[in-house]
């Protein structure tokens, strides 16, 4: 009974422990070529540039970061891991060893008591029992603990670091600057900071240097260890773009209708503002807070740095209405009323596309009509005008309508031109009408030779012409010299000359070598007239009343102001008859 108890139990301890379980820890070998980063040897040390900004117009800095680049052998080494290993009893294992003990104490049991074989057989049965539940098997996967050896070692690595620089190179780099192929700056000392290398082109680069076209740009060549780092940067990345007045006055725009409706303020040569855009034949400019238009013609684009706009020269002349001018007022009225002349008047101020406007023309037209009104005594039933015409119909109408109404019942034409001429190819003078002038000047230019003939068909024995003009000196296809026109001045008093019974006299504001100058000058002069048209206004009002007096005192001060404020001459010419009475 006791045996049985005994096996029992035996059973029992075995069937627990079956399903428990032990752990245990060994060394396994990871690798033969882990590398010792404890141990090694500096081979080399490098160094070399990045570049990490490139230039914009508000920060216009090329900055290069250093990097150090260190090489080091490294040894290599065996590497063993330690790992952990849960282990559990085989049940099969457990079952022999139990069943082998029983039978050692059963047989025990038949045996004498406290015997030498009983013994034996007990210290079996204990054996059996041992060996059955040490037949244990894994259980999972086994488990690193983290723990490494190096052992032997076994070799050699060379590896590289590359680490951002702490500290100044002791080698200093050098850089050239170019414009295509031409060499714009070199400079042997670049700034340092913390880790890096800045170089500020606005110390090198100068924005006058640069015309304002498209796919501009400069390349920095940076010498640095035996190393030639280069950039291409366009212009437009370092400078904006400002619009600069060439002109001496210029109409500052709400919008872009070309007439005097749409002007906000005149602007001087040289005033300067933020380009915003472009939109056809206008510069979008910043005035103040507001978007504004100034025309191509009138102004070209510049490089500038950025902060220059807390620089810009803006200079506004302010609009002065007509009769502020001291030309314009107290004009002398003639008492007699002049039945015997007639004036028409044709002034273009607008341009379009074609030239530059002609600024003033239209106030000059007007202070021309004055005068000869009042004191010409022509009235206002004498004088036609024919103002900003556009199209050629427009003109004809104009000046058919004058001829007839005038037709055999006055001897004396006044005919005030003011605008643009050009030179046909028969050496014609052609004035020039509106906005597509240049690109159609058959439909929109008129032969002044013809004018005349209409007067003199019409009946007219005495012409006088004032003529304010601009020259057209060509364009691409067409090219015309400035000293062709007074050959074609010339032609014209040749062709009046020949026609017989015409008393003529032809005054124009220049020989053909410079434009009709403007009377504005920043804070010398500010007429709001053409220089001829102010002086030959002026002339009149001073009593001036014959073609020989005119002539003298308008060619005595229109050179001489043309030269004190634009340091050009004008010549003014005349041909024709020096006598005639007004």
């Amino acid at each position: 009974m006791g045996v049985i108890k005994t096996s029992y139990a035996l059973v029992c301890l075995a069937i627990g422990l079956s399903f428990g379980a032990c752990t245990s820890s060994k060394w396994a070998i990871e690798s033969t070529r882990a590398i010792d980063r404890t141990e090694f040897d500096l081979v080399e040390e490098d160094v070399f540039l990045e570049m990490s900004q490139v230039p914009t117009p508000n920060r216009p800095v090329l900055v290069f970061d250093v990097w150090n680049v260190e090489t080091y052998d490294y040894s290599l080494k065996i590497q063993s891991n330690r790992y952990l290993q849960r282990y559990r009893p085989s049940l099969s294992a457990a079952f022999f060893g139990i069943l082998g003990a029983s039978a050692a104490y059963l047989t025990a049991d038949l045996l004498s008591p406290n015997s030498t074989e009983q013994y034996i057989l007990y210290g079996l049965g204990a054996l059996s029992l041992v060996t059955g539940l040490a037949g244990d098997r894994s259980w999972g996967n086994a488990t690193s603990t983290g723990e490494q050896r190096l052992l032997k070692q076994t070799g050699v690595i060379q590896l590289s670091d590359t680490l951002r620089a702490t500290k100044q190179p002791t080698i200093s780099p050098s850089y050239t600057i170019y414009n295509d192929l031409e060499a714009i700056a070199i400079r042997n000392n670049v700034t340092f900071d913390k880790n890096s290398y800045f170089i500020n082109l606005l110390e090198d680069i100068n924005p006058s240097s640069f015309l304002v076209q498209e796919n501009q740009s400069i390349r920095v060549e940076l010498e640095f260890n035996d190393s030639l780092y280069s950039q291409t940067i366009p212009v437009e990345d370092i400078f904006e773009r400002f619009v600069v007045v060439e002109s001496e006055v210029t109409a500052l725009r709400q919008n872009t209708d070309n007439t005097n409706n749409s002007i906000l303020t005149d602007l001087a040569r040289g005033s300067e503002l933020l380009l915003l855009g472009e939109l056809d034949n206008w510069y979008v400019v910043r005035y103040g807070i507001a978007e504004t238009y100034i025309s191509k013609n009138d102004s070209k684009l510049i490089w500038r740095p950025t902060d220059y706009i807390n620089e810009l020269s803006i200079i506004t002349l302010p609009n002065v209405p007509f009769g502020n001018i001291d030309v314009e007022r107290e004009i002398p009225v003639r008492l007699t009323e002049n039945n015997q002349a007639a004036a028409f008047i044709l002034s273009n101020e607008y341009y379009g596309d074609s030239f530059p406007n002609k600024r003033y023309a239209e106030r000059d037209a007007k202070l021309i009509e004055e005068y000869l009104i009042n004191s010409f005594g022509l009235g206002f039933a004498g004088i036609r005008t024919s103002i900003n015409t556009s199209r050629l119909e427009q003109f004809k109408y104009n000046w058919d309508e004058f001829l007839k109404r005038n037709r055999a019942n006055k001897n004396q034409l006044i005919l005030y031109v003011n605008g643009y001429v050009t030179i046909d190819k028969n050496g014609n003078l052609i004035y020039l009408l509106g906005d597509e002038a240049l690109s159609n000047r058959q439909n929109n230019g008129l032969v002044l030779a013809h004018l005349f003939q209409d007067a003199i068909d019409a009946g007219f024995t005495e012409l006088f012409m004032i003529g304010d003009l601009f020259f057209d000196t060509g364009n691409e296809t067409n090219t015309v010299s400035r000293a062709k026109y007074y050959d074609a001045f010339y032609a014209l008093n040749s062709t009046l000359l020949a026609s017989s019974g015409i008393n003529f006299g032809l005054l124009f504001s220049s020989d053909g070598r410079s434009d009709s100058q403007l009377y504005t000058k920043q804070a010398i002069a500010q007429k709001y007239h053409s220089i001829f048209s102010y002086y030959v206004a002026d002339a009149i009002k001073k009593g001036n009343y014959t073609s020989n007096q005119l002539l003298n005192y308008v060619q005595r001060n229109v050179d001489y102001t043309a030269r004190r404020l634009h340091d050009t001459p004008q010549n003014v010419v005349y041909f024709g008859n020096a006598n005639i009475q007004f």
